[in-house]
């Protein structure tokens, strides 16, 4: 029996606090654990740095050298991934044994979808179904309650981490969600690899292969105390830069609702996506995610905005998030791409 099987069957017993043990520690390193080689640096090894490894290996050259300066942290996304979908495969036999009545739609409510799932409601009744039955099927000791009467389905989940942490089209759309939410595909930076030194220490970081906004994340653990310091410096010199730029939008279109937009949206993302700026931005509560919310606050809270309806705020939003970043990505390339030595010995 596999971990995850392990975690379920505790959860069905309602040992719910020995199935989140295993969850939270002992599932992420069976995954992938850690050794120490020279110079104590650490090393992944393990099924998914094995899997991942793998599929790097078969990539362009280009898209394998991106791959490969980022390997560790999209093994760690995969490994994430991997433990978000066993924990709500435990939510669902937890929630199952605490409201037996429950209906398969009822189980479809209360189940803990990713948050960027969309997807109809008859395919995640039919995602639930499939769950069950598969649970039924594996043993655990489930209420067997009119609710889960549920209909048969044609395959059944094995609940093999290992297998389902490693395949290859797991992999594949995991590095695709990857580049995605790190803005690789946008903006690159090109990698160099020494011949002269075979350790990490050799890598040298010029324009072309990995994200700015990962850089100025400025939690890459081989960012240097100088390279932190000049994005802090550079931050100082941006913040009041994005703000003007935000004003003078105002200032030429003063009903657009420029302000707003920024405060309540704009500033609020670029804080989040370039936080090793510090670019102490004005961000005004509530932030508004979503460009609906964002339309609606503006209507009920500023009557002097003209056009406030979600496809206006959106297209509103849209350019002055792109003309900040700009500004933004400019000033980082001006300061970084200068052939300076202290801004891109990255490692």
């Amino acid at each position: 029996m596999g971990i995850w099987l392990d975690i379920l069957r505790l959860a069905a017993d309602g040992n719910s606090a020995a199935a989140r043990e295993l969850l939270e520690l002992k599932l992420p390193i069976t995954l992938r654990d850690f050794v120490f080689s020279g110079a104590e640096r650490r090393k992944y090894q393990g099924p998914v740095p094995d899997a991942v490894a793998r599929y790097i290996s078969k990539l362009s050259s280009s898209e394998g050298s991106l791959a490969r300066f980022r390997e560790y942290d999209l093994v760690d996304y995969v490994v994430d991934d991997v433990v978000a979908a066993v924990r709500r495969t435990l939510v669902l036999v937890q929630v199952i044994r605490a409201r037996p009545d429950s209906s398969l739609d009822d189980l479809v409510t209360a189940f803990p979808w990713d948050s960027g799932l969309k997807r109809a409601a008859e395919w995640k009744r039919a995602r639930i179904a499939r769950l069950i039955s598969s649970m039924i099927a594996a043993g655990l000791p489930l209420p067997r309650s009119a609710g889960l009467a549920v209909e048969e389905v044609e395959e059944i989940y094995p609940f093999d981490e290992i297998a389902f942490a490693t395949s290859n089209k797991r992999i594949e759309q995991s590095w695709w969600d990857f580049k995605k939410q790190q803005d690789l595909d946008a903006y690159y930076l090109t990698i160099v690899d020494s011949d002269q030194r075979a350790d990490v220490d050799s890598e040298v970081v010029d324009y072309g292969s990995i994200s700015v906004a990962k850089i100025v994340l400025g939690t890459d653990a081989g960012l240097d105390h100088e390279t932190i310091l000049d994005l802090h410096v550079l931050g100082r010199e941006l913040g009041p830069e994005l703000t003007n730029l935000m004003e003078g939008l105002h200032e030429s279109k003063p009903s657009d609702g420029y302000r707003p937009i920024a405060w309540h949206n704009v500033f609020w993302c670029l804080s989040s996506d370039y936080e090793g700026l510090h670019l102490n931005l004005s961000q005004v509560d509530p932030f508004c995610e979503r460009d609906l919310e964002l339309s609606e606050h503006i209507a009920d809270n500023y009557r002097e905005v003209v056009g406030a309806s979600r496809p206006v705020i959106y297209r509103r939003r849209k350019t002055l998030h792109a003309a900040c970043e700009q500004k933004l990505l400019v000033r980082m390339r001006a300061r970084f791409a200068s052939g300076t030595t202290e801004a891109t010995d990255h490692m």
